[in-house]
């Protein structure tokens, strides 16, 4: 019985977190590809150990070179993309993001790379997770969550993949 109190409870709180985190229309992130498309440079940041790896993540968060973008960790410093057309081509894709369904079950939002770029006084960034399929575009104040299409969540791993450098694994027993 505690179990089916917890399940309903976890339900719930996932469908009221959903209300509270209603998508924006795609449209909202025009804004986003369009300077993206024209920007001069791209760089990425990886991401720090997932929430799930405490342990691993207390001792890399203490890390001099870190920062937190939005709400979350990275290493420092960032990387320039060598692969930025593949990036900027990528994100400037409207159909690669479709209206956020709610959180997900995957033990919670936490990105795995931020791409970064510049347009006039303005820092963007999208961060991107591979858990939950999703990409955050956000600009310093507001934060705009969409889903990844399935496609532009295969595309963005294998284009994220050659920036893993910091983050250690967690050791398979």
């Amino acid at each position: 019985m505690k179990v089916l109190s917890f399940i309903f409870a976890m339900i719930v709180t996932l469908s009221a977190n959903a209300e509270d985190e209603k998508s924006p229309p795609i449209e909202a992130s025009a804004i986003y590809r369009t300077t993206v498309a024209a920007a001069k440079s791209i760089v990425v940041f990886e991401g720090l150990p997932h929430h799930w790896d405490r342990e691993l993540l207390a001792v890399e968060i203490q890390r001099k070179d870190t920062q937190k973008i939005w709400e979350y960790p990275f290493y420092t410093p960032s990387v320039a993309a060598p692969n930025s057309d593949e990036l900027r081509q990528q994100l400037s894709r409207s159909d690669s993001i479709v209206v956020y369904g709610g959180p997900k079950l995957c033990g919670g939002y936490h990105p795995d790379y931020c791409i970064s770029w510049q347009a006039g006084e303005i820092t963007y960034y999208a961060l991107v997770c591979f858990g939950c399929h999703e990409i955050v575009f956000y600009n310093g104040k507001t934060p705009l969550i969409y889903d990844l299409d399935e496609k532009a969540y295969e595309r963005y791993k294998k284009l994220l993949a050659i920036y893993e450098s910091k983050r250690p694994r967690k050791a398979k027993k």
